[in-house]
């Protein structure tokens, strides 16, 4: 064996020593009558990783690649876009996304037409108690799930939504009964975020009662317990699947992002602390791909995590003025990343670049809570605020934004409400919401006949 080779295991016998792996050591040393090298100090082998291997692939938090006045640049991460593959989900292409993104607007497939408002098909709806919280819609299309503020979490058929009209009053309680397949009443407080696993029949709910209830949606009992528990510190805030479903990430009051082993509960954290936020944790998103994630904070930094080794790549400081950082989602093709935060407004940024590419205005510069989602095609952006000015949701061209007609669904109700999330459809072009009148609606849209595209 060569010298140079002999050193390196040397080396690496030392690193499983220093990382409590004793036995293994043991074993490698047996096998190749080497033993661990005692001169050097401990996590040798890693820190020449980190300082040499590692930060010159993605850079390195603190350490990262800075320019000739000391700042940070910044780190061109090579993701690559995945369609959906969930079973039974239609296979969405990357490729014209990823093509087009040469060009900055034309990655979002802009159409200059705007989206009327009687495009509206129907509004099918679930009465819950109180008002509604949360709401996401499953990653085949095929089911959603609403929260309330009375700490139930409900599942629908949305193939049941679909083929029903909005219930009449009289009707209410039994069109919700029809349209209802589970219902789960774990949680001592609502819900504030909700994912589907990608792949299994397992819904993770997380509440501000500081637990993650991980439910099996295919179980027969219309009501039933939680199959699985995760216990936090702190209140939940949000929650993002890893694509391969082997992971959640869970962001929570606290300023540090927690990754679990869905199969072993097992959690990890940043070993760094200087890469840790500064504030609450209010949004995480996944790539596609599985390589990296962002993460938005109170702190008003927007970070982009390598998904592998739970390390910073990229920060986005100050992208809201310095103001809370509410949501963040990635388009179909990664390279670009939508925000919305406590200035009022909706930012579109160049991830090849970390530039702002322009703002979605839209209601006051107040410091209200604000969330923004691609719709399912990505030509167009809908957001929600908490804005008094804006209780419906708000329509914008995703690649100009330019404000259009907003979608009328709460303002033009008999009583009306306020929407408090919303959540698009993977599958097609739609979106469910919840609002203040504790209903959960399906709301199915199509282009005016003006508005479809030509090429």
């Amino acid at each position: 064996m060569p010298a140079a080779k002999i050193g390196l295991y040397e080396l690496v016998l030392r690193q499983l020593q220093d990382d409590g792996f004793a036995d293994v050591a043991a074993a490698l040393s047996s096998r190749t009558h080497i033993s661990a090298n005692s001169s050097v100090p401990d996590d040798h082998l890693f820190q020449l990783y980190e300082d040499k291997l590692f930060a010159h692939a993605y850079g390195n938090g603190a350490s990262a690649a800075t320019d000739d006045a000391g700042e940070r640049r910044w780190v061109p991460v090579p993701t690559r876009a995945q369609p959906l593959h969930t079973p039974g989900a239609p296979l969405q292409s990357t490729d014209t996304t990823v093509e087009a993104a040469m060009e900055c607007k034309e990655s979002l497939r802009v159409l200059s037409s705007r989206v009327k408002t009687d495009c509206l098909h129907h509004a099918h709806q679930q009465t819950g108690e109180r008002s509604g919280v949360s709401v996401v819609v499953s990653n085949d299309g095929q089911f959603v799930a609403s929260s309330g503020s009375d700490c139930t979490v409900r599942v629908m058929f949305l193939s049941k939504l679909r083929a029903t009209r909005e219930a009449s009053p009289r009707h209410e309680r039994h069109h919700s009964e029809r349209v209802l397949t589970r219902v789960y009443e774990d949680h001592t407080e609502p819900a504030t975020s909700m994912a589907f696993h990608p792949r299994k029949p397992y819904l993770y709910t997380g509440s501000s009662d500081r637990t993650v209830k991980i439910f099996e949606t295919n179980k027969n009992a219309r009501k039933q317990r939680s199959s699985g528990e995760i216990q936090e510190a702190y209140p939940i805030r949000c929650m993002a699947m890893h694509p391969c479903g082997d992971f959640l990430l869970v962001g929570t009051a606290h300023p540090i992002i927690r990754l679990y082993d869905v199969n072993t509960l097992g959690c990890f954290i940043a070993f760094r602390q200087d890469q840790h936020h500064k504030s609450s944790i209010n949004d995480l998103q996944c790539t596609s791909d599985g390589s990296v994630f962002a993460s938005a904070s109170a702190d008003g930094v927007i970070q982009i995590w390598d998904a592998v080794s739970n390390r910073s790549i990229n920060r986005l400081p100050n992208a809201h003025r310095s103001l809370a950082v509410e949501t963040v989602r990635w388009s179909r093709n990664l390279t670009y990343l939508l925000s919305a935060g406590r200035d009022g407004r909706t930012r579109l940024w160049d991830m090849r670049k970390g530039e702002e590419v322009f703002v979605f205005a839209g209601g006051s510069r107040e410091s209200y809570w604000r969330k923004s989602i691609f719709l399912y095609d990505e030509r167009y952006v809908a957001s929600i605020s908490t804005d008094p000015s804006v209780r419906d949701v708000l329509l914008f061209n995703a690649g100009t934004g330019e404000a259009l007609a907003p979608l009328h669904v709460y303002t033009s109700a008999n009583q009306p409400a306020r929407c408090a999330d919303v959540a698009a459809s993977p599958t097609q072009l739609a979106v469910s919401t919840v609002g203040s009148d504790a209903r959960c609606r399906y709301l199915e849209l199509s282009y005016a006949q003006d508005d479809r595209r030509t090429d």
